[in-house]
């Protein structure tokens, strides 16, 4: 457990009070508004839901029968977080392989 400083929320909120989109959908800095650098921002709407059915259970045996690992997302004491890919559906999820389960070839 952490303690959370709420840093990331003061962030962003300077970062929205630093730029304000215009009506064409681009930024411009309001801390230098004689600046010609503008960036566009896109906005994606999904339709996402958490729901159990999302999750998938913790398994023993070769997960490589399975699963592709495709890259590593993040790493800490207790293991690793993976991009990986299910063999038979193609759907990418985020796996978590712990220290044990890392060593245990």
């Amino acid at each position: 457990m952490g303690i959370c400083g709420g840093q990331g929320n003061k962030r962003l909120t300077k970062l929205n009070l630093e730029q304000t989109k215009d009506q064409t959908g681009t930024t411009s800095n309001n801390e230098n508004p004689g600046s010609s650098k503008q960036s566009k921002f896109v906005k994606q709407l999904t339709d996402f839901k958490v729901d159990p059915s999302i999750f998938v259970t913790l398994k023993k045996g070769d997960l490589l029968k399975n699963y592709k690992i495709d890259q590593v997302l993040g790493e800490g004491t207790y293991g690793k977080v993976n991009l990986v890919t299910q063999k038979a559906t193609g759907l990418q999820r985020a796996m978590k392989i712990d220290q044990e389960g890392q060593n245990s070839n």
